[in-house]
């Protein structure tokens, strides 16, 4: 089972001097997916042999998921057969995660969209591609932007939104 450690914002400390092309982050947003059903679950699993741990899965195909592990912004994938979904959250923390990644889960491309931008100003859109990790928005100005799932809600969101948007 791999390990991907996620780096979002993802502009934030990039090494390239000129801007990315859309390519590069499309990569980094864990590349253009439909997800089944399942995304957001709380889960147990375990990496290796004696170690479990706990986790959202952001993405989910018919063989295998990829698992958030808390904060850290660690990814594992995992066979998913090998997933025992959780009642309920262990801690704020996943409930949070798993709450945010279900929001995510229900945009659909074409949708109108709240996002933070990297000055960690609101921003209005339109998600263009969907993403792993997140997704291509293209801004009102026609500039095109990767925008983590944590930083993503629908525009018709409401309060919500925005207020999550601000903490």
């Amino acid at each position: 089972m791999a390990s991907k450690r996620l780096f979002l914002p993802l502009m934030s400390g990039a090494p390239e001097r000129s801007a990315p092309t859309l390519a590069l982050v499309r990569e980094r947003l864990g590349g253009r997916v439909s997800s089944q059903p399942g995304s957001g679950a709380v889960v147990r699993f375990e990496p290796r042999p004696g170690q479990v741990l706990e986790g959202v899965v952001l993405f989910l195909d018919d063989e295998q998921a990829d698992v958030l592990v808390g904060d850290r912004g660690i990814v594992h994938r995992a066979r998913r057969e090998a997933l025992q979904t959780v009642a309920e959250a262990p801690n704020e923390e996943l409930a949070k995660l798993s709450a945010d990644v279900r929001v995510f889960a229900e945009l659909n491309e074409g949708d109108e969209v709240l996002y933070v931008d990297s000055k960690g100003e609101l921003g209005q859109g339109v998600l263009v591609e969907k993403c792993r990790y997140g997704g291509l928005v293209v801004r009102k100005d026609k500039v095109v932007m990767g925008v983590g799932f944590r930083k993503l809600w629908p525009q018709g969101g409401g309060a919500e939104g925005e207020k999550q948007a601000t903490t």
